[in-house]
């Protein structure tokens, strides 16, 4: 018997759901993917985007034309500014995922020997090198909870992405989707990473007007939320360095149309007004 969830990703044989695909441009998601993009998907909580990852891994690899991989960062957040133990647990999630999704054992015989010859510094560009030279099928990768990881860790993980780049597909991932509840190419966690950051994006871009984030009242979010019922896709960083430019937002959770209950000092706002006329 099928239930409602509204904690973790959705199972489709168990829980009542929109199938996570039919929320997105998949024609266009997967037409990034064949143009071997890199690209954020970012959103609020419980909005869908680990269920759309799982769904979208399923099928690539369903189709046989890829390697498919989704792996949770969220495991390296508590060792914060200490990049080779957040490199230790990246590498050890990536390969976990690899023998559960493809029933293939590379990276844990090769992660530690990265790790000790590249450092925590190249281990990543290191290791996924050397994952998309072992099968001539193109990868994929889908990085989840990205923006858990803080400061240096960071920021050593997207230099490495960013690094990679040129060698895509035949030395590199040919994509890879980074998903949190923020936009890691312009946001920095920690204030110590603010300056680096600011200074020039770890994926090498620049951020379009369309793309920053503003600070704004309840009654704003709220109308904000209800204008995104629809997913948005935007494309980012107009300036030179546009060729990982492309960001998605997942719409919120509906929201209740019902409207909201006049407080005690608005009623009596409004019996003041009302004696003033009366008067």
């Amino acid at each position: 018997m099928r239930k409602f969830n509204t904690e973790g990703p959705v199972k489709p044989h168990k829980h009542y759901c929109i199938p996570p695909l039919d929320r997105v441009d998949l024609e266009r998601l997967l037409e990034l993917i064949g143009d071997e993009k890199y690209f954020v998907l970012h959103g609020p909580r419980q909005s869908g985007k680990t269920s759309t990852l799982l769904a979208l891994r399923d099928l690539l690899n369903g189709s046989g034309t890829y390697r498919c991989v989704y792996a949770n960062f969220e495991r390296a957040q508590t060792a914060r500014e200490d990049v080779r133990e957040a490199m230790r647990a990246i590498l050890s999630q990536l390969a976990l995922q690899e023998r559960r999704t493809l029933n293939d054992a590379f990276l844990s015989g090769a992660w530690l020997g990265c790790l000790k010859t590249a450092g925590p510094h190249g281990a990543l560009e290191e290791c996924l090198c050397l994952w998309a030279e072992a099968n001539p099928k193109p990868l994929v990768l889908l990085i989840d909870e990205i923006d858990a990881l803080v400061g240096d860790s960071l920021v050593a993980v997207l230099r490495q992405l960013r690094s990679g780049y040129e060698m895509r597909p035949e030395h590199f991932p040919q994509s890879i989707m980074l998903c949190g509840l923020r936009d890691v190419r312009t946001t920095a966690s920690t204030p110590k990473a603010v300056p680096l950051i600011s200074r020039r994006s770890p994926f090498a871009l620049e951020t379009s007007r369309g793309t920053r984030q503003r600070r704004s009242s309840a009654s704003t979010r709220l109308r904000r939320v209800r204008r995104f019922r629809r997913p948005l896709w935007t494309k980012c960083g107009r300036g030179r360095r546009a060729s990982l430019g492309w960001s998605m937002r997942l719409p919120a959770r509906p929201v209740s149309r019902a409207p909201p209950a006049v407080t005690a000092p608005a009623r009596l706002l409004r019996r003041t007004c009302w004696k003033r006329r009366s008067a």
